[in-house]
């Protein structure tokens, strides 16, 4: 199924998203809710509007270890009512659990710079954008502080959108990685979009 979010296993293999329709039960040898170092394990909180998957927001929850099949639940549907975060939070204390990842408190991101340039070419416009933002969520473990982010468009090329990213959680070091992608990216020809 299309999906805004890629994961992959210990195996770096990405997983394939599936409309959501069979449920299943599983047995496991033990479900852990806080990393070996500290603090809770957090896993994507995901939305399905019946095309596609939308990540939300990492949220806390569990690392099943060693699940093994055990059936198919035909008496169950793929809807909340019958598979419940309860079933795992009655096994296992999980922080936020009753909190809605539709709800995310976190802090909106500010944009800090914002550069257009546009080139002609061939008689097609290229369009190269650069950002660099303050996510104001570094303290969640989640997020770098600092991210610059440059969209290089051009109808020309065989993958018409390219894309680099910098993140630092250092404001400093940042605006280094912005001015470094300005001067290397603004040059020759592209001018300065009003």
């Amino acid at each position: 199924m299309p999906s805004d979010y890629v994961a992959v296993n210990n195996d770096y293999v990405a997983y394939e998203m599936v409309r959501p329709g069979l449920v299943i039960e599983i047995s496991c040898l033990d479900l852990i809710a806080e990393r070996a170092r500290g603090g809770p394990v957090k896993r994507m909180v995901l939305d399905w509007d019946g095309k596609r998957y939308t990540a939300l927001v990492r949220m806390p929850l569990v690392s099943v270890i060693s699940p093994q099949f055990v059936r198919v639940r035909e008496d169950k549907e793929a809807v909340v009512d019958d598979v419940s975060i309860r079933q795992v939070t009655d096994l296992i204390a999980i922080p936020d659990a009753d909190r809605s990842a539709h709800e995310d408190d976190a802090p909106k991101s500010e944009i800090l710079e914002r550069t257009v340039y546009t080139k002609v070419m061939k008689g097609n416009t290229m369009v190269r954008k650069l950002l660099l933002w303050k996510t104001n969520k570094a303290d969640r473990g989640d997020f770098p502080g600092f991210v610059v982010y440059l969209t290089d468009f051009s109808p020309n090329r065989k993958e018409p959108l390219e894309r680099e990213i910098k993140i630092s959680n250092n404001e400093k070091t940042a605006r280094k990685f912005f001015k470094e992608m300005a001067e290397k990216n603004f040059i020759g020809g592209w001018e300065k979009a009003g």
